[in-house]
């Protein structure tokens, strides 16, 4: 596999004009600074907002409304889950694998897309989830 991908790399080099390889390294290097930048904002959600929030829902002696945990619960895995595939999709990126038909592209946007969907249920659970952090604070 190795091999395969420094004959490909080999090829490119060959195979196309300077300005051409340039051009196609720039474009590489874009997105994957544009994925770079996602995965730390995914990153900082979970560790700014969602981690402490499912910390505080553990350190309480009773839940007080489980259909907000199970919310928070879920989000915290879906994030996780997102990040881990995020890292994987730009390792391959990075070895120059084709990622076009593998299947963690597909992963990724089913996850993006439930993110999207969450996010409006987020807004409408502000207040209980809020409830939720002060009450778990003043333990």
């Amino acid at each position: 596999r190795i091999a395969i991908v420094a004959v490909s790399a080999f090829q490119i080099m060959t195979d196309f004009s300077p300005s051409k390889r340039r051009e196609m390294v720039t474009t590489e290097l874009d997105e994957y600074r544009s994925l770079l930048a996602h995965f730390k904002e995914c990153a900082q959600e979970l560790e700014g907002r969602v981690k402490p929030l499912a910390e505080a829902i553990h350190s309480l002696p009773e839940l007080p409304d489980k259909g907000v945990v199970r919310f928070v619960m879920a989000k915290l895995q879906l994030l996780l889950s997102y990040i881990s595939n995020l890292g994987y999709y730009m390792t391959l990126k990075k070895r120059g694998v084709s990622v076009a038909e593998h299947p963690v592209v597909a992963q990724l946007a089913w996850q993006r897309a439930l993110m999207e969907r969450m996010r409006p249920i987020e807004q409408k659970l502000k207040y209980q989830i809020d409830r939720l952090v002060k009450l778990a604070s003043s333990d």
